[in-house]
This record gives structure tokens, C-alpha cells and sequence, in this order.
């Protein structure tokens, strides 16, 4: 029972994240927890919805919170959707046994839960035990569903073992309203079926930076085609995009629509409207070929607020030896400074690219370098579009993207992956 004082409180809480208050949000919660079991729940699932927001604001502390109202909830009012939440609470935290733990009991429950599987083989992935891992991912492949957001687990799963479905599978997440992922489209522009001669296409970026630039490849070849495309694409990509001169009109996110078009699609969907490609040439200009390793561009980490950033970015200490090598090594990133390297040790043949104010001005760094050496971000991405040579370093449960073994991907030509044999282990892979 929705208790009038249990409604004010949550009214409070959202009402406090929506106007950005966020430290009175955090005691609303920690008031609505010091209740009955309903409360208790009613409070994790709170902290969970406002978790990305909270996270920005308060660092892991949001999560904290968040873990310890699903702890006490889970004592007093067992079910598997709490088990599931605390099994995704602890993953985000980088305790993939105790997730693993978590999302077992919650099968438990409910054997058919098919996010609870995929995120049990991420968990196995990240432990290094592989084979569970493939296990759990082709038991999420096949139980049936309905629901968008399991439509959208399932397909994490399948790309993680190469299910031919997984692409069109992964269109589900457009049909999640949390998610938010599709711009308000002008009436009369329809969806693209990959099919149909488009008189012009929208084609718009959902997503990071990083998964742009993955899905740009699909531009000159629909160019190619006799397609005339317009593209909408975050500010910080749009000069680099001006580079590859394709498209017949370029928009920056928040720009009106123009007149005259006629279909629109997701840069995302393309894999599942086109077809995944083989990988082919680059088609970011600016690289002029293999030369011998004196330069090198390193990222050890991605942007702080990715969801997986704790596992997916590596501590720059792991990095002392490699960097010790006498080449010339430039460091890449949002937040690097000098001092970031004089705190961790780093050898003083490091130098940091600053003033990079948008991509187009990264891809002047990385012209003139050898080899790229970095996690798997935005600048990984970039240089595998320009074809340099790139070893990319992925945490142990890896975005699905990249399967589970092997060192190619059919996305870059150029790219090397280097995987974790566990969580955390750095070091072996460098």
C-alpha cells in the first residue's frame, strides 16, 4: 500500500533531482529508507532511477547509497527484481562476485529473467571463467520475450557470441522510454527500412562519440549509393565529420530540421538496416601510412561518467613500464594534465596533447603518430576510422561488441584487441 506520506517523500526526492538539488535529494532517500520494507523498496528503486544524475554529482557515493537500501530492502522483502538491482549495483562497483551471487539467486526465482542471464555472463567474463560466460549469454539468446528492455538484453547477449540476430535484435532499444534515444522526428518523415529508396535521409547520433565514429563507415558508402544524407551529430563531431566530405548538409545537435526529408535512421540501426560490414579501408582521411614506431598516442582511460568507467578505463600507474620505452609518447584525453602524470610516476617522455577543443583537432594529433595504444574509447575508435594501427586494451567483460575471445573485429582493419584475463588485471595486457 502507497502510503500519503511514502508518495510525498517520493514526490520530493524526484522533485529535488529534476531542479538539479541533488544533496537534498540523497536525504530524502536516506529518510525514505528508515521505514517499512515497501519503503525500503520503493526508496532503492528511487536511487537506482536517479542513479546517472546522482553519480554526476556525488561520484560513487549515489551508488552507495543506492546499494545499502537494496541490502536492507532485500532482508526484509526478498523478491528477484531486488536481487537483480543489487547484482547491477554491485557490477557497476567492480564486485563481480558479489554480482554474480546476486544475479544467481534471482534466477533462482525467476529462471527466465533474461537480463538477469546476460548479466550473469557479463559477471563470469569479467572473472575470467569464459565458458560460463558463453553459457549464460546463449541461455539469454533464446528464452522468450516481450518487453523492450528484455528485447534489449537479449541483444547484448547475442552480440557478445555472434548471433546473426543480434543487430536487428538491438533496435529495441528505441522503443525504450527511458532511454530517450530518438529525437523528435518533423511529421511525414518516416522510419527507414533499409529497403525503401530514401528521396533524403536523417541520419542522427544516439549515442557516445565513440559509437558515431564506429557507425560513420555506413556514410560513404549510402553517399556512394546516390543516397542524399543529412547528418546530425554532436558539436564536438562535426568538423571532423566536415573532413570526410560526404553528406549534402551537416547539423549539430539541437539545429532545426531542414526541409525536404523523408526518412530518417539512427546511425545505430545501420548495422541492422545495412548489414555489418567487412572491415574495409579508412574512411577518416589524415593518416599517411605504416612508418616505424617512434610516436605513439595513449588514452588509459575514457570519459568518468560512462557507466562502466571503474572497469572499462585502467589506472595509469599500470602503464610505468610500457611508457619507460624510449619512444615518443602523447598522452590523450579529457582530463590529463601535466601534474596527473607527475602524480602516478610516469617517465618525463610523456607529453600531454592539450587545448583539444573538438575531434576534428584530435584527428591533427593522430595524424602524426605511429600506433595508438589505448582502452576502448572515442580515440580508439578514431584511429581505427583513419586506419592506424591500434591496440586496443579491453576490461575482461568487454562491451558485447567485441565478443568474448579473439584479437580482430570486423568493425576496424587496424585495430589489435588485448584482453583482461580478469577484472582489473592491467598490467598482463600491457
Amino acid at each position: 500500500m502507497v502510503t500519503p506520506d511514502l508518495e510525498q517523500t517520493v514526490r520530493q526526492a524526484d522533485d529535488a533531482v529534476r531542479h538539479g538539488r541533488y544533496a537534498e535529494a540523497l536525504q530524502t532517500l536516506r529518510r525514505l529508507g528508515d521505514g517499512n520494507p515497501l519503503m525500503l523498496a520503493t526508496a532503492a528503486s528511487v536511487a537506482w532511477a536517479m542513479f546517472d544524475k546522482l553519480k554526476r554529482a556525488h561520484g560513487w557515493e549515489g551508488v552507495g547509497i543506492q546499494l545499502n537500501l537494496l541490502e536492507q530492502a532485500y532482508a526484509q522483502l526478498p523478491a528477484w527484481q531486488l536481487l537483480y538491482n543489487l547484482g547491477t549495483g554491485y557490477k557497476i562497483l567492480g564486485d563481480h562476485a558479489s554480482a554474480a551471487v546476486a544475479y544467481g539467486q534471482a534466477l533462482q526465482e525467476a529462471p527466465e529473467h533474461v537480463a538477469s542471464w546476460a548479466e550473469l555472463g557479463a559477471c563470469w567474463a569479467a572473472l575470467g571463467r569464459v565458458e560460463e560466460a558463453r553459457l549464460c549469454y546463449e541461455r539469454a539468446a533464446e528464452l522468450p520475450v516481450n518487453e523492450p528492455m528484455d528485447r534489449l538484453a537479449r541483444s547484448w547477449a547475442q552480440l557478445a557470441i555472434g548471433h546473426a540476430d543480434a543487430w536487428r535484435t538491438h533496435e529495441a532499444r528505441l522503443l525504450v522510454p527511458s532511454l530517450n534515444l530518438t529525437p523528435t522526428i518533423p511529421a511525414g518523415v518516416e522510419p527507414w527500412d533499409g529497403v525503401t529508396w530514401p528521396g533524403r535521409l536523417l541520419l542522427f547520433a544516439e549515442q557516445g562519440v565513440g559509437d558515431a565514429v564506429q557507425m560513420l563507415r555506413y556514410v560513404p558508402r549510402l553517399c556512394g549509393d546516390g543516397v542524399a544524407v543529412a547528418l546530425a551529430v554532436p558539436a564536438s563531431l562535426q568538423r571532423l565529420v566536415a573532413t570526410m566530405g560526404y553528406g549534402d548538409l551537416l547539423l549539430k545537435e539541437g539545429d532545426p530540421w531542414p526541409d525536404g526529408l523523408t526518412h530518417y535512421a539512427s546511425l545505430m540501426s545501420l548495422p541492422a538496416l545495412v548489414g555489418v560490414p567487412d572491415a574495409g579501408p579508412a574512411y577518416i582521411p589524415g593518416w599517411v601510412g605504416q612508418r616505424p614506431v617512434r610516436r605513439v598516442a595513449i588514452a588509459w582511460a575514457g570519459s568518468p561518467v560512462h557507466r562502466n568507467d571503474a572497469t572499462r578505463s585502467s589506472p595509469l600507474a599500470a602503464w610505468r613500464d610500457l611508457l619507460s620505452l624510449p619512444l615518443e609518447w602523447i598522452a590523450i584525453g579529457q582530463d590529463v594534465r601535466d601534474n596527473t602524470l607527475l602524480e602516478a610516476g610516469v617517465p618525463q617522455t610523456v607529453t600531454v596533447a592539450s587545448g583539444l577543443h573538438d575531434y576534428e583537432e584530435t584527428r591533427k594529433v593522430l595524424a602524426g603518430v605511429d600506433v595508438v595504444v589505448s582502452v576502448d574509447t572515442s580515440l580508439a575508435h578514431l584511429a581505427g576510422a583513419m586506419g592506424i594501427p591500434t591496440l586496443v586494451l579491453l576490461a575482461a567483460d568487454a562491451d558485447q561488441r567485441w565478443g568474448l575471445v579473439g584479437d580482430r573485429t570486423p568493425w576496424y582493419d587496424s585495430w589489435t584487441l588485448l584482453r583482461q584475463p580478469r577484472a582489473h588485471a592491467w598490467v598482463p595486457v600491457l
